[in-house]
């Protein structure tokens, strides 16, 4: 399965809470390895709230745009945990639908 990190953090107080960037990616990364994922890139939003919506975001619009493709190249959008994707729940259950819908699916570590 090939698949597609996505990790965000919005403030610098982040990085002691074990949602900084780097301790997504690793969590992503140690994932895949689990479960034999290969991971093709990780996206990231850097200093990005996570009240935006996803397609406001520079990382998030490539998750949208995977999400249209009809031939992505990746299986699923792996992230931390379901907060990293959206604040807003209409907008993230919106976005799971279209996951659902999509040629590419989801998956929270």
């Amino acid at each position: 399965m090939s698949v597609v990190g996505y990790a965000q953090c919005s403030t610098t107080e982040q990085a002691t809470d074990g949602t900084s960037l780097e301790a997504q990616e690793a969590r992503i990364l140690a994932w895949a390895e689990a479960t034999g994922a290969d991971v093709v890139k990780v996206i990231v939003d850097a200093g990005v709230s996570g009240t935006k919506a996803l397609a406001d975001r520079a990382g998030g619009a490539r998750i949208v745009a995977l999400l249209d493709a009809r031939q992505p190249g990746v299986d699923a959008v792996v992230v931390l945990r379901t907060d990293r994707r959206g604040r807003n729940a209409a907008e993230t259950l919106s976005s799971l639908r279209r996951l659902r819908n999509a040629a590419v699916g989801d998956w929270s570590t």
